[in-house]
């Protein structure tokens, strides 16, 4: 048995190398040049999205009854952050976005998407960082692929006419929301 799983092992080595690596030389590249930089996947969706609206689905709300019908969003221009409680950047940037919702008031609605998760982490994490804003639950990632969005997390400006202004991909700490909520909502 011992001698199968070594004779698999060389085979799997073998198979995963190009056969030109000595002993003590340095791997032969992999095709990692190939592979997009951070930046690259975080900078912005991957088709504009800009001037369309969010897709025709209701959310349920997260720990509470009822649910938003997220195409109707507007009125009021609205900051809608996808995350999700297993999303470390996610974590991180949630009070910043708490602090934001707080300075700004009524001026500016905020509705949290936890995408792909469970419940229970879900409801922590928003206790955790203090969230007062609304949040609704997305396990299927209806919002996250409407956007095109490739990672979490994904913030998606929504003008009082309903139309998207604009999507970041990636964290954000306050004072980068306040400027896009600025430049994009005109708040």
């Amino acid at each position: 048995m011992r001698a199968r799983h070594a004779l698999l092992a060389v085979l799997l080595v073998t198979a995963c190398s190009n056969g030109t690596a000595k002993s003590g030389d340095p791997l032969p590249p992999v095709g990692i040049d190939a592979c997009p930089a951070p930046e690259t996947l975080l900078a912005r969706a991957e088709e504009p999205t800009s001037g369309k609206r969010l897709p025709d689905v209701s959310l349920p709300c997260l720990g509470h009854e009822g649910e938003v019908r997220m195409r109707a969003l507007g009125k009021v221009p609205t900051v809608v952050n996808l995350w999700g409680s297993w999303c470390f950047p996610c974590r991180t940037e949630m009070p910043e976005f708490q602090k934001v919702h707080t300075e700004l008031g009524e001026r500016v609605r905020f509705l949290g998407v936890d995408t792909k998760d469970f419940e229970r982490p879900a409801r922590v994490a928003i206790q955790n960082a203090a969230i007062s804003y609304a949040n609704v639950f997305d396990p299927d990632e209806h919002v996250k692929r409407s956007i095109n969005a490739r990672s979490l997390p994904a913030t998606v400006l929504v003008g009082a006419d309903g139309l998207i202004k604009n999507v970041h991909i990636g964290q954000l700490t306050a004072a980068e929301l306040r400027a896009q909520i600025e430049e994009h909502l005109g708040v």
